[in-house]
């Protein structure tokens, strides 16, 4: 992949751009770091309006052009509550329909209580995606 990589969104940054490991782009607050294989972690922060759910498709797509497949996208709260039902179902719905995301794996932090969780996986089911829950014990 070449070093640099143009983008149409302002919020967009890539910080690595040959998709390599480590951190690879922020998305607002929001900073996406590869895991391992297709696996991508987004420590998520910001509430995922329409230039958010915009930025984030166009550097999920410039990803799986780059790896050739789609991918496992990790959602991971760290200490900030999900966004609201109506962002969050949206984002959720244009993940699923562009076809770049093959499931989500979202990360119960210990700090996350049942009923929260709760709405989060009906969320995902509503909106069709395959998704995982992985507790992260303290």
């Amino acid at each position: 992949m070449q070093d640099t990589v143009s983008t149409t969104h302002p919020n967009l940054e890539w910080i690595n751009p040959r998709l390599d490991t480590g951190e690879l782009f922020r998305v607002g607050a929001d900073v996406a770091y590869r895991e391992s294989g297709r696996v991508v972690r987004l420590e998520a922060v910001s509430i995922p309006d329409s230039q958010y759910r915009a930025a984030l498709v166009e550097a999920l797509h410039t990803i799986v052009q780059a790896w050739g497949e789609s991918i496992e996208l990790v959602l991971d709260f760290g200490h900030s509550v999900p966004a609201g039902p109506g962002d969050a179902l949206a984002l959720c719905r244009s993940l699923k329909e562009s076809g770049l995301v093959e499931r989500i794996v979202v990360i119960q932090p210990p700090w996350m209580p049942a009923f929260l969780l709760s709405a989060v996986t009906r969320i995902l089911s509503t909106s069709g995606m395959p998704f995982d829950v992985r507790e992260v014990r303290p």
